[in-house]
């Protein structure tokens, strides 16, 4: 403590004068000391600029000032214990008053303690108190004496407070400790916090989308941020807390909080460490997954800053900015995970009821009651069987992490099986230990059939697989009692189901790789009572096995690649009932409950209809037609393929195929689009499919190109697939150049393929020519000659006239005016580009492009007020049309700026904004980009 060492004046060195009464100021914020009996003096430089020395007495004052909070009696006891802490190290025979004196008057807090000892052999008397009215700064006063004067001390010590004043209503201090209101933009809203400036200021570190705040000397943090978070209000919660705390932790406090916008919560936490850390959080829904989040750190007990969290959660609000309808927003149909759906599958699912749909990872149940039982990947949910799908379905149990695991009702109980863990009971909305552990499990009534595999033991430096030894399966009772059933060695099981009399066992050999190519799994029929194992035969995958009124229903592929849901009778004989990836939750009653993957009901990608079995005999096997195992037989029946070379070729081989399948399962390929695109996409990743049934689909993508208009290109030879090619083999202004095998190869088996690709084709083109063969070098030689000898020239030097006649010759190539359009500007032929774009800039329904090329010229130059207002009326009609085109912004936005709105600034900056979010690169970005920086500088 440098301070200490000013304690070793010698007494008695510095004269007494006779000065007269002054005013000092004290610290930097406007503090006064009127000193009547004191003069300034430079005691030691550690000590600062206010020391005083008490006239014609050798008594001593010190003045520190310190911006720290001091709200609450033990903000005034710490600053005193701080200072007489350092004292005590440096001074012999210390002895401190037990006392501590505090007072309140008029708003100002006073704390003061006495302590003594020896210095340099001379005995010392010490008085310090603290003085602050809590508004962020607050006063030391140090004050000492020979021990023989220490009677005078106190006395001396009081006629300084007197005099003292802290910073007035006149000084710039007060207006910072009068609270202000300070915006914080998260667009769209302004968060808004009501604080002093002289208890917080902005932190020197502010990171991205938050924003900080400090103060009480660096002990204080505040941060306010706005996080998109999905979930309930607990969920949210612990989800910020695992980040703000990050680490040991005690929760003291979590309750409900008021807040005019939706449902608020705060917690209060206190984080292990010397010294402990105190954290409060408020969280406050402001829109649907949209929450307001403000947290306050203080190395103080949370007690002491109580009243600064309430006063800050009082000030805080949240307003949404207006928008600014500076142009339209469309709102656009997101097709891209919306394959168009089988006719068959409509019918069926139009005969059923839909009940509740599902997510891709969740898992379902049916409860002997009827009711539906879904897990989410946090949240376990009841439907009754008796409500509406629109009616609200009961929360059993929400998780902060990934629940996992199957769910089934047992009893009265609902359990979550987790493989290799303990299963849980839920439980008035919290989860509990069931007492033991399963790999699968399913109940019929009180019994509940599960199968177990030991753990793996482990040695050091060996990695050791997961489970090891003989999977049991052991039927299990109410009361707890279990019962083994069956074994099955070097077997792990993948699918079980319980019935009346047996059950029914899915398993695949442990040490085997597990290929959906290989039927290595296999059915197993056990007997409830005697425990005897029938094997019913192979199977290549099952994902779930369900009791039904005459026999069992097994979802999955089998031995031969049928992929669906399929009847299993007792004497295991199988029937397939319904194509295609879906799942049977139940089957009883003439009824169906099919967990599809074509869900045009629900707000998740699978979907659970109550189906009747008669509609399901009747349409069930049209669902998917054509699986990979159809597509090869159908191309089996069709022989060695011919080489399609020619438009004819092409044409007899789809009527000989169309007449195989028909043959083959009652129906011909699709003729659509829709429908084809519809194929690919289930069988992507398939690959059981043969060479010759890719060929097979290549020729259909082929046909479906012609139907659409493409041009067929005659061939000399078929070429391969290029690996990685996606098909479109080359492209000009003029035309593109399709090989249809290596569409199919790209939809099928790269992940960055195609997803829809004759739906995409289609508007990737841009009304080019499309050009499809088998043979590469004949499609580039094609795509080649699409290119007209003399149009570079026609574009550099062609009358508008002339480039007009040639647009219009192929009006449906938005592509090639486009880069006309482009051309033309670059060339600086605005003039010329004005007159070519005119015509189509006019009719109805006008191409954005074609707006944007008539509009260009005029932009860059000035614009009247009028001409400006009639620009956009014409850019925000185009933009309704046609609202991804990066140039309508920007010229919109230029438009704005030259009229005489009072709001033309923020209009333009909206319409600027929308470029950067369009495009990132080229001219109109850079151009945009350049005015918004200009707007910022300009904009008051």
């Amino acid at each position: 403590m440098g301070w200490i060492l000013a304690l070793l004046v010698p007494f008695g060195g510095i004269a007494a004068s006779g000065a007269e009464a002054e005013i000092h100021e004290i610290g930097t914020v406007g503090a006064t000391f009127e000193a009547v009996d004191w003069e300034r003096a430079q005691l030691a430089a550690s000590l600062g600029k206010d020391q005083f020395l008490l006239i014609g007495g050798e008594s001593y004052l010190v003045f520190f000032e310190s911006f720290a909070i001091y709200e609450e009696r033990d903000d005034f006891v710490e600053k005193l214990d701080r200072f007489i802490a350092g004292a005590s190290a440096n001074l012999k025979d210390f002895v401190i008053d037990s006392e501590i004196e505090f007072s309140r008057l008029e708003g100002v807090g006073r704390a003061i303690r006495r302590f003594s000892g020896v210095a340099s052999g001379i005995s010392v008397a010490y008085q310090i108190e603290v003085l602050s009215r809590g508004d962020g700064v607050g006063y030391l006063l140090l004050g000492w004496t020979t021990a023989d004067r220490s009677s005078h001390l106190g006395q001396t010590m009081d006629s300084a407070g007197e005099t003292f004043t802290l910073p007035g209503s006149d000084s710039d201090w007060f207006i910072k400790t009068q609270p202000t209101i300070h915006d914080y933009d998260f667009d769209p809203w302004t968060v808004s916090l009501a604080f002093r400036d002289s208890v917080l200021s902005p932190s020197a570190s502010q990171p991205r989308e938050r924003y900080s705040l400090e103060g009480d000397e660096g002990e204080l943090a505040v941060h306010l941020f706005v996080d998109s978070l999905e979930g309930t209000i607990d969920q949210v919660l612990d989800q910020i807390v695992e980040v703000a705390a990050s680490g040991e932790y005690e929760e003291l406090l979590r309750e409900e909080i008021d807040s005019p916008y939706g449902p608020a919560k705060q917690t209060f936490l206190r984080l292990e460490g010397v010294p402990a850390t105190d954290i409060a959080i408020a969280l406050i829904a402001i829109d649907d997954g949209r929450w307001a989040d403000l947290r306050m750190a203080t190395n103080k007990s949370i007690d002491r800053r109580q009243g600064l969290w309430n006063r800050l959660l009082a000030g805080l609000s949240v307003e949404a900015a207006e928008p600014i309808d500076a142009f339209p927003t469309v709102t656009q149909d997101d097709e891209s995970s919306d394959q168009p759906l089988h006719p068959a599958a409509q019918v069926l699912l139009e005969a059923g009821r839909f009940l509740v749909s599902v997510p891709w990872d969740g898992s379902v149940h049916r409860a002997p009651t009827g009711d539906l039982l879904v897990r989410s990947d946090d949240q376990l949910t009841l439907y009754a069987a008796s409500s509406s799908p629109s009616a609200k379905p009961t929360v059993l149990y929400e998780a902060a992490e990934d629940l996992g695991g199957d769910v089934l009702v047992w009893g009265d109980d609902t359990l979550l099986v987790r493989s290799g863990e303990e299963t849980l009971r839920v439980h008035e909305g919290a989860t509990h230990s069931a007492g033991f552990q399963a790999d699968q499990a399913s109940a019929q009534g009180s019994t509940l059939l599960l199968s177990r595999s030991p753990l793996s033991e482990s040695l050091p430096g060996i990695q050791s697989t997961q489970y090891s030894g003989i999977t049991r399966l052991f039927s299990r009772s109410l009361d707890g009692t279990e019962r083994e059933l069956a074994a099955l060695p070097n077997q792990r099981v993948v699918a079980l189901g319980l019935g009346q009399d047996s059950a029914l066992v899915a398993a695949i050999p442990r040490y085997l790789p597990s290929s959906s190519e290989e039927a290595n799994q296999q059915l197993y029929r056990i007997d409830r009572e005697r425990g005897n194992v029938q094997r019913l035969g192979p199977w290549r995958t099952i994902k779930r096995i369900e009791p039904s009124d005459d026999g069992w229903l097994v979802s999955g592929q089998d031995s031969v690649g049928r992929v669906g849901v399929f009847r299993v009778e007792e004497g295991g004989e199988v029937s397939l009932l319904v194509r295609g990836g879906h799942e049977a939750i139940a089957g009883d009653g003439g009824r169906l409950l099919l967990l599809a993957d074509d869900c045009r009901s629900g707000d998740q990608p699978q979907c659970v209809y109550e189906l009747p079995m008669t509609a399901v005999l009747e349409h069930g096997l049209r669902l998917d037609p054509f699986q990979a195992q159809d597509l090869n037989a159908i191309a089996e029946r069709l022989g060695e393929p011919a080489a399609v070379l020619s438009l004819e070729a092409l044409e007899a081989r789809i009527a000989a195929a169309n007449a195989a399948a028909r043959d083959h399962n009652g129906e011909a390929f699709p003729e659509t689009s829709d429908g084809l695109d519809r194929l690919l996409a289930s069988l992507v990743y398939r690959r059981e499919l043969s060479g010759e049934a890719l060929g097979l689909l290549a020729d259909l993508v082929s046909w479906q190109l012609v139907a659409d208009g493409a041009q067929f290109v005659p061939a000399v030879q078929a070429s391969p697939a290029r690996p990685g090619g996606s098909g479109w083999e080359s492209r000009s202004w003029f035309a593109v150049a399709l090989h249809p095998l290596s569409i199919v190869i790209s939809t099928l088996y790269d992940e960055d393929g195609w997803y829809r690709p004759l739906k995409e084709i289609a508007e990737q083109t841009d009304g080019r020519q499309v050009l499809v063969s088998p043979d590469l070098a004949a499609l580039r030689r094609g795509a080649y000659a699409a290119y007209p000898d003399a149009f570079d020239e026609l574009v550099e030097v062609g009358s508008a006239t002339d480039i007009g006649v040639f647009l219009a010759d192929r009006r449906e190539n938005l592509s090639l005016r486009g880069h006309v359009y482009q051309q033309l500007a670059g060339h600086g032929r605005g003039q010329v580009l004005t007159q070519v774009a005119e015509p189509f800039a006019r009719i109805e329904d006008a191409a954005g492009i074609d707006v944007a090329a008539f509009y260009a010229e005029r932009l860059s130059g000035e614009l009247s007020p009028v001409e400006a207002e009639e620009m956009i009326a014409g850019l925000r009609e185009a933009i309704s049309l046609d609202p991804t085109i990066p140039g309508l912004y920007q010229q919109l936005g230029i438009a704005y700026e030259a009229t005489e709105r009072d709001d033309r600034r923020e209009l333009a900056a909206a319409c600027y904004d929308r470029v950067l979010e369009l495009t990132s690169r080229g001219s109109v970005f850079e151009g945009s980009s350049e005015a918004l920086e200009r707007l910022s500088r300009e904009t008051p």
